[in-house]
């Protein structure tokens, strides 16, 4: 039980830590939510799936930053409403020109095909 409280306190203590501890389980479940079948007739593989995956990160940090560590606390729980809205509009246009600049696609499966 000790052991235990050391490692949480390791990673609750260590903000570079548990940052990229959340953002590892992030992208190892968005890639397996995403993950179908012809994504290994890439010629990278699995290797090539997995780069194409984390080309979409830097996005999603784009719209998540900014969203915990400015538009809540500034707007959202001071109950500015509209400001928090047009800022929230802001992040995410921010992330699909990111998108667009990097030439990502979001595919769906379709299981038909």
């Amino acid at each position: 039980m000790q052991k235990q409280n050391k490692i949480l306190d390791l990673i609750m203590n260590n903000w570079l830590l548990r940052h990229s501890l959340f953002w590892i389980c992030f992208e190892i479940y968005f890639m397996a939510g995403m993950f179908k079948p012809a994504d290994l007739e890439n010629p990278l593989g699995l290797t090539g799936y997995i780069i194409q995956n984390l080309e979409f990160l830097p996005g999603f940090m784009m719209v998540v930053y900014p969203l915990l560590y400015f538009l809540i606390p500034k707007f959202l729980i001071k109950k500015k409403f509209i400001l928090f809205v047009i800022g929230y509009a802001a992040t995410i246009l921010a992330a699909f020109y990111y998108a667009d600049l990097m030439k990502l696609n979001f595919t769906v499966y379709d299981p038909r095909a």
